[in-house]
């Protein structure tokens, strides 16, 4: 049909062509799923495999919606580039590439020639940015990625100021070869009364941490509400989820419900030129719904 970037381009010099693939390149024609191409391929699910356990299941869209967030991105960077060139170009993204863009922290220090280890448990080296279980069986996450910052604020509202100055933890480096051992104690501290959630521990001492939410959790989450994440919708259950975009100050407006398949297709023909004989012999002829 001749609606290919290069046939096109030709009549249309400031056209702003968007193509996403599963794979790209070569493989552009090759058919493929996020779960494939984002999460199986690109190394994402190994990397967070346990070692001698079947990989992870992906979530249902987990690698398409930052795919489209890639293209959406890359044909605002083209109007942009347009508006100053006057000439178009094409954009394209692939599954397989946002997911290896996603895991490029690991992949890069795979090119550098440091293999990083996959499937690590509860912490990413560093015991201060670690997962961890209260008392009341609830799970959560300490942030602290600058661990030297944030160790004597965590040891002071666990009520162990000492163990801030222990020869074992009081640098990055002990921290991070001490790993096991920080991190068994800390599991025994969190089990007990007085975990330094309770009360105003973390808050008086500026503890970065987040829950680990279910569902339900997240659904309802004040920070999230507040954001605007769910906005009213005209679907049954009465609530979606916005994008994750806002523009202007605005907070995402109550939203119209998807149309069924073919339920607009009458109203739009109409909006066309066609008329009720000619829409009766495009259903006769199966063309549309």
């Amino acid at each position: 049909m001749e609606l290919d970037y290069d046939s096109l381009a030709a009549k249309l010099p400031r056209l702003v062509y968007a193509s996403v693939s599963g794979y790209g390149g070569t493989a552009d024609d090759r058919p493929g799923y996020d779960i494939g191409a984002y999460w199986s391929r690109s190394g994402l699910a190994n990397a967070l495999t346990t070692p001698g356990q079947a990989p992870p299941v992906s979530r249902p869209g987990l690698g398409d919606h930052p795919t489209g967030l890639a293209t959406a991105a890359g044909i605002a960077a083209a109007l942009y580039a347009r508006e100053r060139t006057g000439q178009g170009t094409l954009v394209q993204t692939s599954l397989l590439r946002t997911g290896l863009y996603a895991i490029s922290s690991d992949l890069i220090g795979q090119l550098a020639g440091i293999q990083p280890t996959a499937g690590l448990q509860r912490a990413l080296y560093n015991p201060m940015l670690g997962c961890y279980r209260s008392s009341d069986g609830q799970w959560f996450w300490l942030l602290g990625v600058q661990s030297q910052r944030m160790w004597p604020k965590l040891a002071k509202a666990i009520g162990r100021p000492e163990l801030a100055t222990d020869p074992r933890f009081d640098s990055h480096a002990g921290l991070i070869g001490n790993r096991d051992e920080l991190m068994g104690l800390l599991d025994e501290i969190f089990a007990g009364p007085h975990d330094g959630r309770a009360g105003d521990g973390f808050e008086r001492e500026d503890v970065w941490w987040d829950p680990v939410q279910d569902f339900a959790g997240a659904t309802c989450d004040s920070l999230a509400v507040d954001s605007g994440a769910f906005p009213e919708s005209a679907c049954a259950w009465g609530k979606t989820v916005a994008t994750p975009v806002d523009f202007g100050g605005q907070r995402p407006q109550p939203m119209e419900r998807a149309p069924e398949a073919g339920e607009q297709t009458e109203q739009l023909l109409l909006e066309l030129g066609y008329d009720w004989d000619d829409i009766s012999a495009l259903k006769d002829a199966g063309a549309v719904l």
